[in-house]
C-alpha cells in the first residue's frame, strides 16, 4: 500500500491525502523517522495556517517520542508561528523550555496556555506554575501575584495558589490579607 501512495506523490507531490495515508502507515508500524518525514512534507505544502500548526505540533510529537528534543522544539515553535494559540504545541513546548531554563519564554507559553486551556483545573495548574516562575525565576512579584489571583478567581480554594499568593504578601502592609 505504501508504494501506491508514494507513487501518487511522484505524480502529484502536493497530494496531502497520500501523505496522510503514509503517516497512518508509519504510525501503525511505529516508524517515527518515516512519520516525521511525511509530516514535514505535509507542513511544507499545507496552506491553512491552523492545519499547518497542527501538523507541526504532530511533527514535534514524533521528534519528542524519538528523543530529538531540539527538533521537537523547533517544530512546536513553528506551530506557534502559524497559530500562536496551538494548545498541543504549547503544552509540549513548556517542559522543553523549562529544561533549557528559558524562564521568560516559559512564562509567555504558560500565560498563553492558561488562556486557551479548556479545562479549568488545567488552567489553574498553568496559572500557579506561571506564578511560581514569575516569582522565583523572573523576580516579577506583581506578575506572580496576578497569576495567583487569576488562579484563585477560577478555583478559590486552590492551596497552591493560596500559598503562592501568601508568600508574596508583605506582612507589614497587608496583615489583613494574611
Amino acid at each position: 500500500a505504501a508504494e501506491a501512495f508514494e507513487a501518487a506523490l511522484v505524480v502529484d507531490p502536493v497530494r496531502i491525502e497520500a501523505m496522510r495515508w503514509l503517516q497512518g502507515l508509519a504510525r501503525e508500524g511505529d516508524d517515527l523517522e518515516k512519520l516525521a518525514s511525511w509530516l514535514a512534507m505535509e507542513s511544507e505544502v499545507e496552506t491553512d495556517p491552523r492545519r499547518r500548526a497542527l501538523v507541526h505540533a504532530r511533527l514535534g510529537d514524533a521528534y519528542r517520542r524519538a528523543g530529538k528534543d531540539d527538533s521537537a522544539r523547533k517544530s512546536y515553535e513553528a506551530a506557534l508561528v502559524s497559530d500562536p494559540q496551538q494548545a498541543t504545541a504549547l503544552r509540549h513546548l513548556a517542559p522543553l523550555l523549562r529544561k533549557e531554563k528559558e524562564w521568560k519564554r516559559l512564562a509567555g507559553a504558560l500565560e498563553t496556555l492558561a488562556r486557551v486551556e479548556p479545562d479549568k483545573h488545567a488552567r489553574v495548574e498553568r496559572l500557579v506554575m506561571l506564578g511560581e516562575i514569575r516569582s522565583r525565576r523572573l523576580d516579577d512579584k506583581a506578575g506572580a501575584r496576578g497569576a495567583f489571583d487569576e488562579a484563585l478567581a477560577v478555583e478559590p480554594d486552590n492551596l497552591e495558589a493560596l500559598r503562592g499568593r501568601a508568600k508574596l504578601l508583605d506582612p507589614k502592609k497587608e496583615t489583613k490579607e494574611l
